[in-house]
């Protein structure tokens, strides 16, 4: 596989992808050769001050002027949050485009992943992941982009569970399963919930180049 993986970062930046074609869109993204990925837990809108605000979301994305985005916790229409999309929302605010993954039904809405994205989403698809210590459901979320600087990219976002080692480890290797198959270049970011010693980051790390440990935050 020729992928990269970004673990519970704020901002990572991808370096093993450079190639741009003849559709660039912009002078701005003909000087680029790097991608900017984020992950980022929105914890369905709720910042650290205990304040429900979508908008500081999107004007943190757009400040920090990223390509591709993975969303956890992202609700939609549900009770807590007043019925509102909120990844459509999002999207709307930061000028991206989107894809909602549904990991389960919570409060007569969903709760589940998403993926903005600078460019238009050409294909995506949600999988379901599995639960065999009957921990919170989770989910995969893929999406293929067609970038000016990377040509055609496979952007995985996922949310690994957070009380199963077990789940964990089972919800690895089907994610490897799903993204493995070397047709395309490969990202994958989310909140893995695990460390770099534990048995599911190893696996990944065997497939993965870990973009997070090259390119640390920014100050």
């Amino acid at each position: 596989m020729n992928g990269c993986l970004v673990d519970r970062v704020l901002i990572a930046i991808l370096l093993t992808l450079t190639w741009c074609g003849a559709g660039c869109a912009s002078s701005t993204d003909r000087e680029r050769t790097t991608l900017r990925v984020l992950s980022w837990n929105i914890h369905h809108g709720e910042g650290s001050d205990g304040e429900f605000d979508l908008v500081r979301i999107a004007q943190m994305i757009r400040a920090l002027n990223v390509d591709l985005v993975a969303l956890q916790e992202v609700d939609r229409t549900t009770g807590r949050s007043g019925w509102r999309d909120q990844a459509l929302e999002i999207a709307s605010l930061a000028d991206m485009h989107h894809v909602y993954g549904s990991a389960m039904p919570y409060d007569r809405g969903e709760y589940g992943e998403a993926i903005l994205s600078r460019w238009p989403i050409r294909r995506s698809e949600n999988v379901q992941l599995p639960r065999i210590s009957g921990s919170e459901p989770r989910a995969l979320l893929i999406a293929e982009v067609d970038t000016p600087i990377a040509g055609r990219v496979r952007f995985g976002a996922t949310h690994l569970a957070h009380d199963a080692a077990n789940d964990r480890l089972e919800q690895a290797r089907i994610i490897l399963n799903e993204l493995n198959d070397g047709s395309l270049p490969t990202i994958l970011a989310g909140d893995l919930n695990a460390g770099p010693d534990d048995p599911p980051l190893r696996l990944l790390l065997g497939y993965f180049a870990d973009t997070h440990a090259e390119n640390p935050r920014p100050p």
